[in-house]
């Protein structure tokens, strides 16, 4: 038989081949003809819209068959669709595959679990001991509670109340009892101390009943206690928070607030500025203030200004400025001959001298009339077993 007829008669066995492959769903058995491997190729099953190269005819040419068919779903791997997700021979990449004992779970090799554990979803569980598949899967056990032999329970010493477990001996929300609340009502530190934040209303925290006037539990009993350690207080101007009186803007006391641009130091509010005081909430210059001349509070008399804290004009004959006041130190016992000198006592000022009345004696500081005073009769610190009559004891 001669090339040519050889030729032609193979094209005609290719042509009926082609023809086949059509009607059996574009599948081949044909020698030497590569089959359909369920690739990505569009168009219905037999049909020629992908040719896959045979080789050379005789006497020249190519031969090709359909290689189409539906899309894979998951990743092609070598002519397979898998899922790499769950396959263990092909997981979370084409040809990784798990070892003895492994199974694919989202895309990883993972242990198979041994013992009595069960699989939830896409992992396994001990339903005896798994908090959120206790007894079964998908039951979740509430806040703070554990799961024992199937069964969700609070640990030793809790119990339940609402939707957690609680240490009724030292949870000032369930002090003793479910919803026994240790604070008064209305008492803004008491909430914070309850629940660590603000409630606007107790009921929707479980509150059910009140120990008036308490603020922590302890062993299960409501009680009265300074929370706060050290060098901190409770104010309740912050919620109920310990707060350092020395720094804080509770400057030197609860709701002493320091304003306007001041700081706390040393328990007092102070301002930045040189010359500044701070003085009814505010910073003011007392070296020019006549408010404030000097010092707060320190009002320089009508008339007169302050100039560098002192209080300038003329004062009557007689008076000196003390304080912002003119002052006669002749005879005022707050400045007598000077002005910071106080007369203690009941001592008097006297041609600015502190001295007694006419008719008593200087005793310690204490002006006593030694006729008649029983612990200085006739002299100081002399005293009497009877009565003082005219500086003798009868």
């Amino acid at each position: 038989m001669t090339a040519t007829a050889i030729a032609t008669r193979y094209l005609t066995w290719w042509l009926v081949g082609i023809a086949c492959i059509a009607a059996c769903g574009g599948r081949s058995s044909l020698p030497g003809m590569k089959a359909y491997n369920g690739g990505s190729s569009q168009g219905p099953p037999g049909s020629i819209t992908e040719l896959t190269p045979l080789g050379p005819l005789p006497g020249g040419g190519q031969a090709s068959v359909n290689n189409a068919g539906p899309p894979c779903p998951g990743t092609d791997c070598d002519g397979g669709c898998v899922s790499p997700a769950t396959d263990p021979l092909n997981c979370g990449a084409c040809q990784f595959r798990c070892s003895a004992g492994q199974s694919c779970q989202a895309g990883a090799c993972v242990d198979e679990c041994s013992g009595p554990r069960t699989r939830c979803g896409s992992s396994w569980a001990d339903l005896a001991t798994d908090t959120s598949n206790c007894g079964t899967c998908g039951l979740g056990c509430l806040r703070g509670q554990i799961c024992v032999n199937g069964a969700c329970a609070c640990p030793a010493s809790q119990t339940l109340c609402g939707s957690a477990c609680t240490d009724m001996t030292v949870d000032a929300r369930n002090c003793g009892g479910c919803g026994i609340w240790c604070w008064t009502p209305g008492s803004l530190e008491a909430v914070y101390f309850a629940d660590g934040g603000l409630a606007t209303d107790p009921a929707s925290y479980g509150a059910t009943a009140f120990v008036q006037g308490t603020d922590a539990c302890i062993a299960g009993e409501c009680v009265n206690v300074d929370l706060c350690s050290g060098n901190y207080t409770r104010c309740s101007f912050q919620g109920g928070a310990c707060v350092d009186l020395t720094t804080d803007i509770n400057c030197g006391g609860c709701g002493n607030l320091c304003q306007n641009g001041s700081s706390c130091i040393a328990e007092k509010c102070t301002c930045a500025g040189v010359g500044l005081a701070y003085c009814n909430g505010a910073c003011i210059d007392i070296s020019s203030s006549a408010a404030n001349c000097g010092g707060c509070g320190i009002v320089c008399p009508s008339g007169m200004s302050c100039r560098s804290g002192q209080c300038e004009g003329a004062c009557p004959q007689g008076q000196s400025i003390c304080d912002g006041a003119c002052i006669d130190l002749q005879t005022s016992a707050s400045h007598c001959g000077l002005c910071d000198q106080v007369c203690g006592g009941n001592l008097v000022c006297i041609q600015g001298q502190c001295a007694c009345p006419s008719g008593t004696s200087d005793c310690a500081g204490t002006c006593v009339d030694t006729n008649t005073d029983n612990q200085n009769c006739s002299a100081c610190a002399k005293t009497c077993s009877g009565t003082c009559v005219g500086g003798t004891c009868q």
